[in-house]
């Protein structure tokens, strides 16, 4: 029995180290948002009038403090992230627009959501700190 746990283990570590080098070796990282996923606020603004879901995940009291007005939809990142299954009042299949604080929250989120099945996922660079900057 032994043997056996011996060389599923090996095993795991081979596919492992494989899959380390490949990803060191091409620069690959499965968690990173695609470049056209990534938009600017300049883009964002021009996709408010588009059949999308909008989705501001800041914390309640952020998004109560101030929120674009078609981010109808205040989904607390720190809420999902450790349980997906709050993303369900989503649909999965409708390109969806993520928006944060500045950034760094949505980057996190896109990736849980993308792995949790959401087909089209874009993320708002610079948050709502850079929609501020430039339309407030």
């Amino acid at each position: 029995m032994k043997q056996k746990q011996l060389v599923i283990f090996s095993t795991l570590l081979a596919v492992i180290m494989l899959f380390s080098g490949i990803f060191l070796l091409t620069g690959f990282n499965p968690l990173t948002i695609f470049e056209s996923d990534n938009i600017s606020v300049t883009k964002l603004h021009s996709m408010l009038d588009g059949d999308y879901q909008f989705v501001d995940i800041r914390t309640a009291s952020e998004y109560n403090a101030g929120h674009i007005d078609e981010f109808t939809i205040n989904l607390d990142f720190y809420q999902f992230e450790n349980n997906l299954s709050m993303l369900n009042v989503l649909d999965k299949e409708k390109p969806t627009i993520i928006i944060c604080n500045s950034g760094n929250r949505s980057a996190t989120a896109y990736s849980l959501m993308k792995n949790y099945g959401f087909k089209q996922v874009y993320n708002v660079l610079g948050g709502i700190q850079a929609w501020w900057s430039k339309y407030e």
